[in-house]
């Protein structure tokens, strides 16, 4: 069997920095749009049979950013986006769903010097997505089984160095 699993996407957001007034802290508070292509493909290795569910779409979301500097130098960091959503008002189609997204990322960092970070990092990437479409359109986006359920929970330890430009 040959499997494609693909989630590619693309977001901007904005924060506003409601702690502006201490140069040590940040505490953003902000809104994301997420576009996203959701493609699962299960196809039988001599091609005779292929499943593919396969749609792109908006995603809005709720953002937070904070992060705060100690004078002995450690900094600490958070980078969250999420939604949850029932409904079929939410995606402007005519049928029911419920999705989620959550992209959390954890920080914590030392000042070797003032434009120079040492850092770790913990980021949980996850997901859900259920629902049937009753939308007859016959585009490439559109899957060949209407009903959809699906998870997925990523997580990532990474550590680095950042520098100040």
């Amino acid at each position: 069997m040959n499997l494609t699993y693909s989630f590619p996407f693309y977001r901007i957001s904005y924060t506003y920095d409601i702690l502006a007034k201490y140069p040590q802290a940040v505490l953003g508070v902000g809104v994301v749009m997420q576009i996203r292509n959701a493609s699962i493909v299960f196809e039988q290795v001599d091609g005779a049979k292929q499943y593919v569910s396969q749609n792109v779409g908006l995603v809005p979301a709720l953002a937070v950013y904070a992060r705060y500097e100690f004078p002995f130098g450690l900094v600490l960091s958070a980078d969250i986006a999420g939604s949850y959503a029932k409904s079929a008002w939410f995606n402007g189609a005519g049928f029911e769903f419920e999705g989620s997204v959550l992209d959390a990322s954890l920080r914590m960092g030392y000042l070797v010097q003032n434009d120079l970070e040492l850092f770790g990092n913990l980021r949980f990437f996850g997901g859900t997505a259920e629902g049937t479409s009753t939308d007859s359109a016959s585009t490439w986006t559109e899957p060949t089984d209407r009903f959809t359920k699906n998870n997925i929970a990523t997580l990532a330890v990474s550590v680095g160095v950042n520098k100040a430009w």
